[in-house]
């Protein structure tokens, strides 16, 4: 990390946030001290500081049976960028055991314009790790791609699903801006 650029110019400036293997043997125990979530309107924080990490990388991340129901080691790689209510993120998660798998997410979104891009995909084979994190009868393989852009006084976002190589659920939802805030109507269809 940069400590001139935290000093001169207020930015968090890391070039790489690595570790070369973390190991999830369980859940999280629940802090049930936690205060209950309250509705707020979605923003990026604002925070003192830009904060920008150039590279995550963690080439093995091994999950425990007890964590989702299958043992699986996943490869991450990524970067995120926050300045003045704006949001810059790309991830990559690969599936290294077993079948394989791969996730990816791009997004941008800035508080001052309300501006929104989010391109997610997902393709796992048969027995991949969302089928069983939703338990999806048979472990079938799935595909799933999320897509929109635009502001959110009036964005769409795409969802496709596809199980078994046949589309399951498709469909838009649709945000708009009304007097008391953002509205939201979602069409859903397929299979399931």
């Amino acid at each position: 990390w940069s400590r001139s650029a935290l000093i001169f110019s207020q930015r968090l400036q890391i070039d790489m946030l690595a570790a070369e293997r973390i190991e999830v043997i369980r859940r999280p125990i629940p802090d049930e001290s936690l205060p209950a979530p309250e509705a707020t309107a979605f923003r990026v924080p604002e925070l003192p500081i830009a904060v920008n990490l150039d590279a995550l990388e963690a080439p093995s991340i091994s999950f425990g049976r007890d964590v989702f129901g299958l043992e699986s080691e996943l490869s991450v790689t990524g970067r995120i960028r926050l300045d003045g209510g704006a949001l810059d993120t790309a991830l990559d998660i690969n599936r290294l055991d077993g079948p394989g798998g791969r996730f990816t997410l791009a997004a941008t979104y800035a508080n001052d314009t309300e501006q929104l891009e989010i391109d997610l995909d997902l393709t796992e084979p048969e027995n991949g790790v969302v089928a069983n994190l939703l338990g999806i009868e048979g472990r079938p393989p799935v595909d799933l791609s999320v897509t929109g852009s635009g502001p959110l006084s009036g964005l769409d976002v795409t969802l496709e699903l596809d199980a078994d190589g046949q589309r399951v659920l498709s469909g838009t939802t649709q945000l708009r801006r009304q007097a008391d805030g953002l509205a939201y109507t979602a069409e859903f269809g397929g299979p399931i």
